[in-house]
């Protein structure tokens, strides 16, 4: 007997818990647009029709003026208020022939749920912006201004490539503002439903791109300073040795012509004394050799570069050998080889 209460206890809870999934599944509201032109109020059949829902994007064709929002789609939203985006496109034109963002609310009733929406008539706009020389005007503010408002979301700003692409536009009278920095220009258009329409707008002034790769320029300015300071180097290089060669050549004619001088002017005499000398000392000599026997002492030491002090202990010691006489005459140093250097003694 306990068993039999037992099992019939059972097969009602049974019966009970399938009544009432019953219930919840057959409440899912099933949600119906008829489309229909706001202006004519007839309806809209044989189109496509994009709808936006929640993020969620599907595309249908629609035969008898309606369309509806499958289970799926309800299911996966739940109970709650949508906005829906609604573009209609008949294939007859080139741009989205409709829209309008309508809002709906799915709750736990059962049954259809059929909703009327008026649609407006809108056309599709491409355009670019260019600046006064005819370059392409990436990221560019934009404004709209439109006789027909329907809550279109415009783009605030051109591509990157200056390109501005809408929908759905209001039919009716437009102003298109576009700007970038100092630099401003606008469009007025004209739209008709259906309508795809090509536009360019022209900046009043010209534009420098602020976005540039100049990683190439850099890279071409490096190697040209590398060159420019390789060509230096050789230059100053070559330069150098010319002069280096000059100064031999010209050093090696000073000697000859010091050993010509010293054989005319001093003989054997000044053969054999002029290589007891130190170096300074012989610095004197090449001097008074190559200026005919006889200079000063300011100038010898210009010449030379022989310090002051220095030079006047070399002069004192050229004096003692008796190889030079020390004259002075005033301020005036006067310096000339002796007759007995020269062999006249």
């Amino acid at each position: 007997m306990k068993m039999r209460k037992k099992g019939l206890i059972l097969i009602l809870v049974l019966i009970m818990f399938l009544a009432n999934s019953h219930i919840a599944f057959s409440q899912t509201q099933n949600v119906t647009f008829n489309l229909k032109d706001i202006n004519s109020d007839e309806e809209i059949s044989k189109a496509v029709v994009y709808i936006s829902v929640m993020d969620v994007s599907s595309e249908r064709y629609v035969y008898d003026g309606a369309i509806s929002m499958n289970n799926s789609i309800n299911l996966a939203l739940g109970e709650g208020a949508y906005k829906t985006i609604l573009e209609v496109d008949l294939p007859q034109t080139p741009g989205i022939d409709y829209y309008r963002i309508h809002s709906f609310v799915l709750n736990g009733a059962a049954g259809q749920n059929v909703q009327d929406v008026f649609l407006f008539p809108v056309a599709s706009l491409r355009g670019i912006v260019k600046d006064k020389l005819d370059n392409i005007v990436g990221y560019a503010d934009l404004r709209f201004e439109c006789v027909n408002d329907m809550g279109v979301e415009f783009p605030q700003t051109t591509t990157k490539f200056g390109s501005i692409a809408v929908d759905a536009m209001p039919v009716g009278s437009c102003k298109i503002f576009a700007s970038l920095g100092d630099a401003v220009g606008y469009e007025e258009i004209n739209l008709n439903q259906g309508q795809l329409m090509d536009m360019e707008i022209n900046l009043d002034k010209s534009i420098v791109a602020p976005e540039k790769d100049d990683s190439v320029i850099w890279t071409i300015i490096l190697i040209l300073a590398v060159l420019a300071a390789l060509f230096a180097y050789i230059y100053f290089i070559l330069k150098k040795e010319k002069k280096l060669e000059k100064d031999v050549k010209k050093e090696k004619r000073v000697e000859k012509k010091i050993e010509k001088l010293e054989q005319d002017i001093g003989g054997k005499r000044a053969e054999d004394i002029i290589p007891t000398l130190n170096a300074k000392e012989k610095d004197v000599m090449n001097h008074l050799f190559l200026n005919r026997k006889e200079s000063s002492q300011a100038r010898i030491r210009h010449d030379t570069g022989i310090p002051r002090t220095s030079l006047a202990r070399v002069l004192q010691s050229l004096e003692s050998k008796n190889i030079i006489k020390v004259e002075k005459h005033g301020k005036l140093v006067k310096v000339k080889l002796t007759p007995w250097f020269l062999g006249k003694d």
